[in-house]
């Protein structure tokens, strides 16, 4: 109960003068055995199979579906169907969320993986001017994605969400200190989920995930999907979720306002996000800033391509400080996200964009997130890929422009 109580006070991210109150003092926990990670060369990154690319469906083949039920063969993150050989292979696991560092950008450019990932989001963390992912990797398997750097606040809403396995480099702890309050590494330890957790800090090295001699340390750690889902066979805990709540159709909602551009400019020293639209490639391209301030390219370092996401989605949602400091140096604190209940937030696919609502149960709920258009219902995302692009409310907020036009 004390850990229930706890998990439920972070998600909320319960606030007062901008600190969350955390309610229990964790049970002393065994500290898992970390294993010390060695350098590979390019050679020892190649998984032991090349895996075949995400089938690329024509625009008339794809079908309208969700959000309640899927065929067997239809990827439930992107609507899009896989050959039924490819069933088992493809979507008979759970997804695997990773956490991939997004500062500074010259340590960290490009990232790997992001492009084959099912899902992406983007959030602020502690200072609320810097950001990081979380990737969702399911019906592809990406050779590493990465560099994968600390988990945060909001992957304890999250993994609960997708039903997935994860990853991360490590944790923030409060060292078993009984004085202090509960700090990532605890809440992770004490997760219902936490033998589904994969991360290098708890002993999961070489093959799960490795270090490249391609960058500098710690940007150089890098998570293995296929070795992951491998292991989670070998444990017994890698069944297929029932990931229901999305909806798909090639045939864009009515009522959309035709918009080229959208622009997330977050505060102080925090990227400045683009997405252009490209009619024909039919997806959003993104670019993002350089130590500079200058916009770049956004490239996934596999493809050697600019980032495509066919669905951009921005979600505003409650932040708030927690009350343990996530970065030592600076004393700022973790920032908590809350994932559950109802806000406001946009839609970006096909060139226009809609007005939407975002609904999601509580906080230890593994319902999805549901997006529902102007008359309540489900509205459409375009089957493909969708980057989550999350606003903080209140405190920092990021600024939005459409097409040049600041968003109010």
């Amino acid at each position: 109960m004390r850990r229930h109580i706890a998990l439920i006070v972070i998600a909320l991210g319960l606030a007062a003068c901008g600190q969350a109150g955390v309610a229990a003092t964790p049970t002393p926990t065994p500290r898992p055995t970390a294993t010390s990670i060695p350098v590979v060369g390019e050679d020892d990154v190649q998984p032991t199979e090349e895996p075949t690319p995400l089938p690329v469906q024509e625009a008339e083949a794809l079908q309208p579906v969700g959000p309640e039920t899927f065929p067997p063969n239809v990827n439930p993150l992107t609507g899009i169907a896989v050959p039924e050989e490819e069933v088992e292979e493809r979507l008979d696991h759970r997804p695997i969320l990773i956490k991939v560092s997004n500062n500074p950008p010259s340590f960290v450019l490009p990232h790997a993986g992001l492009q084959q990932s099912d899902h992406v989001w983007e959030h602020q963390v502690e200072g609320f001017a810097l950001t990081r992912f979380t990737a969702v990797v399911y019906g592809d398997s990406p050779q590493r994605v990465g560099s994968v750097r600390s988990g945060r606040p909001p992957d304890l809403e999250m993994v609960p969400m997708y039903q997935s396995l994860y990853v991360s480099s490590g944790f923030s702890t409060n060292s078993g200190n009984a004085e202090e309050p509960w700090r990532m590494r605890e809440y992770m330890l004490n997760a219902p989920w936490f033998e589904r957790n994969f991360s290098a800090e708890f002993g999961y090295g070489v093959p799960y995930n490795i270090r490249t001699e391609d960058r500098q340390a710690p940007h150089n750690l890098f998570a293995v999907p296929q070795a992951i889902w491998e292991e989670a066979d070998n444990k017994g805990i890698n069944e297929r979720p029932d990931l229901t709540g999305l909806a798909f159709d090639p045939a864009p909602p009515q009522g959309g306002t035709p918009t080229a551009e959208f622009i997330i400019d977050y505060p102080g020293s925090g990227p400045r996000v683009t997405w252009r639209w490209d009619e024909e490639r039919a997806a959003w391209l993104r670019w993002t800033t350089d130590d500079f301030g200058e916009d770049v390219e956004h490239i996934d370092d596999l493809t050697d391509e600019q980032l495509a996401f066919e669905n951009v989605v921005v979600i505003f949602a409650l932040h708030t400080n927690t009350d343990w400091p996530e970065d030592v140096a600076t004393g700022a604190p973790a920032v908590a996200i809350d994932l559950f209940g109802t806000g406001e937030g946009y839609l970006l696919r096909n060139g226009e964009r809609y007005p939407i609502t975002w609904e999601r149960a509580g906080s230890e709920s593994d319902d999805f997130i549901q997006l529902l258009g102007p008359d309540g219902t489900v509205i459409a995302l375009m089957n493909g890929r969708t980057w989550f692009q999350l606003s903080s409310q209140g405190i920092d907020s990021p600024e939005l422009f459409f097409d040049g036009e600041r968003a109010e």
